[in-house]
């Protein structure tokens, strides 16, 4: 059995953000050994010799497509829908596959060993729940830039047409027991950039913090850090039913000036209070029910949607943004797909609605604070920074760059590249930072030094 007191290091991130070979050196580095163990041998327990490397989704999946009677190499298509299927009755399964295996090499070879267990690959939040029910886990996140990841896969693709099909199927499959990157992001403990050439540089980084969470080697937590965690906390105010944003505005001598988050401004009422749901949604929906043919195609539409966790079926005439059944929140954006020409009815046609939005942003909340403490007209002379937990979309940039903040840095990204843009042409690419460090989630878990 898995002692309590040993930690587990799982490992997630985007295609090419450099997950597996950070898994490597993290093995090599830090002493970390899995025994080689293939086939039948996990079943009967029989460690078949001694091999330094992570424990891989990846090689579970792999005997299974074995087992099924497929040949190498094996198609990265093949592969995910193995692991979609395995995960489809329990998504914590492969967790559950990989936990058997560590109590073999532990029980069988290597007890009473203290090195970390170093696990590569993590792709969805069922498995991290898993492995959150032993005490020592920390999940670290893993991003680059897509031009750096592309870069580093383009070897192995014909183009980049296939590459980004892989990647934001990576990112979301809109499944319980799909590929959810983005989620797993999301739910990490801490998160690192890796846009630099030497991988050398980005696992001296993950040591540091390993050094720290094990309680060998104190360090203080840098400021934006501490930072972000207030703009986290923030955010739990919000009442906004699709997402909760906090911000943070911080003068260039480190002093908190105004936070905020997104939040229908008072004395209006929430969403929730006056709708039951998103204004949005309930925009949406209104013009689903009064549209009867295909806008592309013209042909009838369905008259309902299909819970996809649940298979409920649900008319249109009573379709809320929650399966009545299973309480899934169903994304309505992509429910509606034509059956004859597969146009996306809502993405495509009604659109997202952001327009009839009734909240404030939390960025243009925070600059709308600024503005009342009599602040704005200082701010062009000034080196104050935006800590945001999402990237601001493109008006809340707009009036980022008119208030003349200098700096931005975010955790969570945005699907718009004109707001990138419009960032990083005024503000300059160093100034528009990606979020580097311990995510609030975790700041006393890792810092407080009382507990050492």
């Amino acid at each position: 059995m898995l002692e309590s007191n040993r930690f587990i290091f799982g490992l997630t991130g985007s295609l090419g953000s450099g997950v597996s070979t950070s898994a490597k050196y993290l093995v090599k580095s830090l002493g970390s050994k899995t025994y080689k163990i293939t086939g039948k041998g996990w079943n009967s327990g029989t460690p078949i010799g001694v091999k330094n490397e992570a424990y891989k989704f990846s090689r579970i999946i792999e005997e299974e497509a074995e087992n099924r009677g497929n040949s190498k190499p094996f198609k990265r298509e093949l592969l995910q829908k193995i692991g979609n299927e395995l995960r489809q009755k329990d998504n914590g399964y492969l967790a559950k596959e990989i936990l058997k295996r560590i109590d073999i090499v532990e029980g069988k070879v290597t007890s009473k060993s203290s090195y970390p267990i170093i696990i590569d690959g993590i792709k969805n939040s069922g498995e991290i729940t898993e492995f959150r029910k032993y005490h020592n886990f920390f999940l670290f996140a893993i991003d680059a830039n897509f031009d750096k990841r592309w870069g580093r896969k383009k070897l192995a693709y014909q183009g980049i047409k296939k590459f980004k099909e892989d990647d934001e199927r990576d990112h979301d499959e809109n499944l319980d027991y799909g590929q959810q990157v983005d989620k797993c992001v999301y739910l990490s403990d801490i998160l690192f950039n890796n846009d630099s050439k030497k991988i050398k540089e980005l696992t001296d980084r993950i040591e540091a913090y390993i050094a720290l969470i094990q309680k060998t080697k104190y360090m203080y937590p840098m400021p934006c850090e501490s930072a972000m965690t207030q703009a986290y906390c923030k955010s739990l105010e919000s009442t906004c039913l699709k997402r909760k944003v906090g911000a943070i505005i911080i003068s260039d001598d480190g002093i908190p000036l105004v936070s905020a988050c997104n939040e229908v401004p008072y004395p209006a009422q929430s969403c929730e209070k006056k709708f039951g749901m998103c204004y949005r949604d309930k925009v949406k929906i209104d013009l689903i029910r009064n549209l009867k043919n295909c806008p592309n195609c013209g042909i009838p539409i369905q008259q309902n949607i299909i819970c996809p966790r649940c298979k409920n079926s649900i008319k249109i005439k009573n379709l809320t943004p929650k399966c009545p059944r299973c309480n899934l929140d169903l994304d309505i954006d992509l429910s509606f797909i034509c059956k004859g020409c597969n146009f996306k009815i809502v993405k495509n046609f009604i659109g997202k609605r952001s327009e009839v939005c009734r909240a404030l942003h939390a960025e243009e909340k925070a600059i709308l604070q600024l503005a009342k403490l009599g602040m704005g007209i200082s701010l062009k002379n000034s080196n104050i920074t935006l800590y945001t937990t999402t990237f601001p979309c493109p008006q809340c940039a707009n009036k980022i760059v008119g208030t003349g903040i200098k700096r931005i840095v975010y955790v969570e990204p945005y699907p718009t590249k004109e707001s990138q843009d419009l960032l990083i042409n005024t503000l300059k690419k160093k100034n528009v930072e990606k979020f580097e460090g311990v995510k609030a989630r975790n700041y006393f878990r890792v810092y407080d030094r009382s507990q050492w």
